[in-house]
């Protein structure tokens, strides 16, 4: 086998030999012929030298510099043999690999022996012959038929072997696939839709409308529209001529108007179907002035001659008299206005009126007219023609008014009559009030003079009948006596203003800033009055009320025997005036001018004066001062605490000794509750208070006030105590 390969690896007859070599010198490894210098590029191998023949097996075996030459190419994938390969799985060799690979890589699928290039195309939606299309030989385009009229939205097509589903169709052109009124070949109705589908609405079956403004049911054929239906203000025919007046139009009668009514070209009588009686009434205007007489009339359209539209004229015989002519005072009604010769004539006179009726008028009251009216004249000199008495034939006399209307007046008018003048007298003080003793005529009053003549001092000005009567000893109201009656009086000055009076004033009347008390302690503070501060204490709270100072409950200044003492004033409870002097609630210990001054805790009705344990019969007392107040009445308020098995025995409070309240008490009662005796009341026994409030008359400088008990147990077994203590007196 070696000396076989070894033939084959001869290099052919006149292959040229290395012209490097020479006989009996050997460079030639593998025997080839060619030295690696001659070109030999695998002196290893016999096989490849230059100028031998090129296999395929992976050498350069010409040694060109290419492996395999062009023995090699790209085989491809046959999976499903139906003789086209798969170009995604080629291998290059210079023979098919073992398996089903072939030089074609045309196959489109080549899963399926069915799919491949030149293969029959199927309706099974694949593409196989491979040309890019599915199905293009035997499928149908489908279109989608929304409104069931036969013909498809050609938007929607697919291509398919079969409907796809219910509502495809194999037509297309629907142009509103909404609508199955409206596809090709459908019959165009007039309904606003393009029924037809050729891109027009409507096209050849729109109706023609014509406006009709005066709604006269004929329309102006120069306004038209089109229209499926008939549009609001337009009409079928459009024969009207005047489409703004709804009197004129074909079925309209033809009158006298100059206008055209029915339509047909002619106007007025000119058209044979004019009414005659429809034209208008004129009148006879016989004197040519352009008024006519009512009661000749004619009827016509245009005006006749010698008529007129006029019918104001009241004489058609006298041109110079109508509505247009002038009034004169000539007995005629001129201007035709129903009234002879009236004020506004052109020749009418000035007349003045004479209210007083003295033959004389007044130049601002006029009238105008052709005769004189009632109380009127024609003279205009009087200067006051509301008076008889005054006029230019009337004497001046003394009335301040000028009586002759020469302008002057009184005693400025030197035809005055003397004997009208009136005394006046002198009124040296100028008070108003004359000297009866000094007198000067006139018929006004002379500088220095007056009418009255009841000055009893014409020297004095505060002297005179209107003044009144000081306590100065003179007549000054000049009735005769002296100072009027009247007498003197006492008034306190009152400089603070808070209506109570300080230094004292001697006079008749009251003087202005003076009161009618001096009960004020401080006349320069109007804070410091009776009752306001200690300054200024008050006897007693019922003074302060009856002498109106004061009238509501209160803190007040009152006079404690000399020591002025802020206390309680009750100026409400039975009248008011209560002034407090004692009170005592125990909260800080008993007031030491009590008999005992041991308290004790009672619970919810906090510290009492005696109770449990301390005292059971007898009485605790006060001994009080009223303070020389001056008083008729004592008002004592105090709560009475009855505690434990009080069962019938006596309380009583007293003032002076005598009794001011008392009651037999029974605590064997639920209505009453343990509040802080020995707790017996498991045992029916309890405790009880007693809000006491009462009056008795007193006026003593001393009250003793007691509250005790006819009680006759220990303290520990049964007890009572006092509470809120209040002493008022009045």
């Amino acid at each position: 086998m070696l000396a076989l390969l070894l033939a084959c690896a001869s290099p052919p007859e006149g292959a040229e030999k290395d012209p490097g070599s020479t006989d009996g010198e050997t460079h030639d490894a593998d025997g080839d012929g060619f030295a690696t210098d001659a070109g030999d590029c695998d002196d290893n191998d016999s096989a490849v030298y230059p100028g031998a023949t090129e296999r395929c097996d992976n050498l350069d075996n010409d040694c060109n510099g290419t492996v395999d030459d062009d023995l090699v190419q790209s085989w491809y994938a046959d999976a499903d043999a139906d003789g086209f390969g798969n170009a995604a799985q080629a291998v290059t060799a210079c023979e098919p690999p073992d398996g089903a690979y072939i030089a074609d890589d045309s196959d489109c699928d080549d899963t399926r022996s069915d799919v491949y290039p030149s293969a029959p195309e199927l309706c099974d939606g694949l593409d196989n012959d491979c040309d890019g299309q599915t199905d293009e030989d035997d499928a149908t385009t489908w279109y989608a038929d929304a409104d069931g009229d036969g013909v498809g939205d050609e938007a929607t097509a697919i291509s398919a072997c079969a409907a796809p589903g219910e509502g495809w169709v194999t037509d297309s052109g629907d142009c509103d696939d909404t609508r199955s009124d409206a596809f090709p070949g459908n019959p165009e109705t007039c309904d606003e839709i393009d029924n037809d589908c050729n891109g027009l609405v409507d096209d050849g079956v729109l109706l023609t409308w014509y406006e009709d403004r005066d709604a006269d049911g004929h329309g102006n054929n120069a306004e038209i529209d089109e229209a499926c239906r008939q549009p609001t203000g337009y009409v079928e025919s459009g024969d009207d001529c005047d489409d703004n007046d709804p009197a004129v139009g074909p079925a309209a009668p033809e009158v006298c108007n100059g206008l055209d009514d029915d339509c047909d070209g002619l106007v007025d009588l000119a058209d044979p179907d004019a009414d005659p009686s429809t034209g208008s009434v004129y009148y006879a205007d016989a004197d040519g002035d352009g008024y006519g007489d009512a009661s000749s009339t004619t009827t016509a359209c245009d005006v006749p001659a010698g008529f007129t539209t006029d019918n104001t004229d009241c004489d058609d015989t006298a041109a110079d008299v109508s509505p247009a002519g002038t009034e004169l005072c000539n007995g005629v009604d001129d201007d035709c206005d129903g009234v002879i010769d009236p004020s506004s004539s052109a020749d009418a006179l000035t007349w003045y009126a004479d209210t007083d009726t003295d033959g004389y008028g007044d130049a601002s009251t006029t009238t105008t007219a052709c005769d004189a009216p009632t109380g009127y004249v024609a003279d205009n000199t009087d200067c006051d023609d509301g008076h008889y008495a005054i006029s230019p034939g009337a004497s001046e006399v003394c009335n301040w008014e000028d009586d002759d209307c020469d302008g002057l007046v009184d005693d400025d008018d030197p035809t005055l009559d003397l004997g009208t003048r009136s005394t006046w007298y002198a009124d040296a003080d100028s008070d108003g009030y004359g000297d009866p003793a000094s007198t000067g005529p006139g018929c006004d009053a002379p500088s220095g003079y007056t009418a009255d003549y009841a000055d009893c001092d014409d020297t004095d000005a505060a002297i005179n009948p209107a003044a009144t009567d000081d306590c100065d000893g003179l007549d000054n109201d000049c009735d005769g006596t002296i100072d009027g009656g009247l007498s003197m009086s006492t008034w306190y000055e009152d400089n603070d203003g808070d209506s109570y009076g300080g230094a004292a004033v001697l006079d008749c009347a009251q003087p202005p800033g003076t009161v009618d008390n001096d009960w004020d302690c401080d006349d320069t503070s109007a804070s410091v009055y009776p009752g306001s501060a200690a300054t200024c204490p008050w006897s007693s709270c019922l003074d302060l009320l009856t002498d109106g100072i004061a009238s509501t409950d209160g803190s007040y200044w009152i006079d404690f025997a000399g020591t002025a003492t802020e206390t309680e004033c009750d100026m409400t409870t039975d009248g008011g005036g209560w002034t407090l002097i004692f009170d005592d609630n125990f909260d800080s210990g008993a007031d030491s001018r009590w008999s005992t001054t041991s308290t004790s805790s009672c619970g919810g009705w906090g510290t009492i004066l005696g109770g449990y344990g301390i005292i059971s019969g007898g009485s605790m007392s006060i001994a009080l001062s009223t303070y020389a107040i001056v008083h008729t009445q004592t008002w004592v308020e105090i709560e009475y605490i009855a505690l434990d098995s009080w069962d019938g025995e006596s309380a009583y409070v007293a003032v002076d000794g005598s009794t001011l309240w008392s009651q037999s008490q029974n605590n064997h009662s639920s209505s009453y509750s343990e509040v802080c005796g020995w707790n017996r009341g498991h045992s029916g026994s309890y405790d009880s208070l007693w809000m006491i409030s009462a009056t008795m008359a007193h006026a003593a400088g001393t009250l003793t006030l007691a509250g005790g008990s006819t009680l006759d147990q220990s303290a520990d077994d049964e007890s009572f105590g006092l509470d809120d203590t209040y002493v008022w007196i009045r």
